[in-house]
């Protein structure tokens, strides 16, 4: 998750510093710890925290990183009590609204894929794969057999729910992207809000209709989600009421739409294109002052000795340069 700009409730102290962005812990994360050990005992829910962590801090920097190579920027990630928040600010490009919240589930499809040969032969391999269900842990199996399970369902149940277009999801962010091309701002938002509250009811039903613990789970999560898409419709009302939507993003926590948005960068490709430029005039540059340097020793000997004194490599560079001269001096 990430959203589009600072506000003082997401705090969090600073733990550390990585490619440049603040890492900051807010101590209602470490509920999340908490209610592993509960479900899975204390020494696997300590290795299942640690290896969520570990997912969650990479997953946010996905964003991070996505946002820079776009021409965006990012500075904080924060890991709080819903998983984690990338505090980024997005070029305003199509590329970017849509590839830094991609990032995220790509990080976990890439992960699953490259864990995948070695799970595919494990008892475990279909339930891991379940959104929902954990699969059963035989701890005589041994501590890498465990880590690799608890990892790759935790991985497969990251990417499953960060793709559902539910605010403020990466996948409802992704859609907003996609909304953003085809309709106007007012229409594209109600698409997003309509897409979450489908998403939540969705998830409801499915909730109602599956073992009554997960199925409680399901529900406290789909409740401690549905005030932001609350939020997301009033804010969008009253725009339309007041006659002031303007093209702010579907989810912004710090709730005003006047928040200045910095100067775009320019992304990867175009920061490539732009030093191949440089290069190129550079090169052109030191050619033409080779050339007049030799032109001009050239002049000046035959201004001495005549033009018979010229060897047959000097009389071809000498008409080539005169050629070029000629060129450059013809109008446009």
């Amino acid at each position: 998750m990430y959203p589009q700009a600072d506000n003082p409730w997401i705090f969090g102290f600073p733990i550390a510093t990585l490619w440049g962005t603040r890492i900051r812990l807010n101590p209602l994360y470490l509920g999340i710890w908490l209610w592993f050990g509960r479900e899975m005992g204390w020494a696997l829910g300590t290795l299942g925290f640690g290896l969520l962590t570990v997912l969650i801090l990479f997953h946010e920097l996905s964003h991070v990183f996505a946002a820079r190579w776009t021409g965006g920027d990012a500075e904080d990630v924060v890991l709080w009590p819903f998983g984690g928040l990338a505090l980024c600010r997005r070029a305003p490009t199509f590329q970017s609204e849509f590839l830094v919240p991609a990032a995220g589930p790509l990080f976990h499809l890439v992960v699953g894929l490259a864990l995948t040969p070695l799970m595919w032969s494990y008892d475990e391999f279909w339930m891991a794969l379940n959104p929902i269900y954990w699969p059963v842990l035989d701890q005589s199996k041994g501590l890498p057999h465990l880590t690799l399970v608890v990892l790759y369902s935790l991985n497969a149940k990251l990417l499953f729910l960060n793709l559902l277009p539910m605010l403020p999801l990466d996948g409802s962010s992704m859609w907003q992207a996609i909304a953003n091309q085809r309709w106007e701002p007012v229409n594209a938002r109600s698409a997003t809000l309509i897409a979450s509250v489908v998403t939540h009811l969705v998830l409801l039903i499915v909730a109602l209709n599956i073992d009554s613990l997960y199925g409680v789970q399901v529900m406290l999560a789909l409740y401690s989600l549905l005030p932001i898409t609350i939020l997301e419709a009033i804010r969008l009302q009253l725009s339309q009421q007041m006659g002031e939507f303007g093209d702010s993003d579907a989810f912004d926590l710090t709730g005003d739409d006047e928040a200045p948005r910095r100067v775009r960068q320019p992304g990867l490709l175009e920061r490539w294109k732009m030093e191949r430029e440089r290069k190129r005039q550079e090169r052109e540059e030191q050619e033409r002052i080779e050339t007049e340097t030799r032109l001009d020793a050239l002049l000046e000997k035959i201004n001495q000795s005549g033009i018979d004194s010229l060897s047959d490599a000097e009389k071809k560079f000498l008409k080539r340069a005169s050629a070029r001269y000629r060129d450059q001096g013809k109008p446009s």
